[in-house]
């Protein structure tokens, strides 16, 4: 999966933090980051533990 992520970020020429945040937002449909800090904390999280 990380890879298929870091592939789409260089075709978007865009940071994987930033197109995991915009998928995120397209599949939840909010666009408050307030909302989705603790999401994104637990996505990163598991990132770094599949690295």
């Amino acid at each position: 999966m990380i890879f298929a992520v870091d592939r789409q970020a260089r075709k978007e020429r865009v940071s994987r933090s930033a197109l995991i945040q915009k998928a995120i937002r397209s599949y939840l449909g909010v666009s408050r980051c307030e909302e989705l800090r603790p999401l994104l904390k637990g996505a990163y999280r598991e990132l770094r533990e599949e690295s």
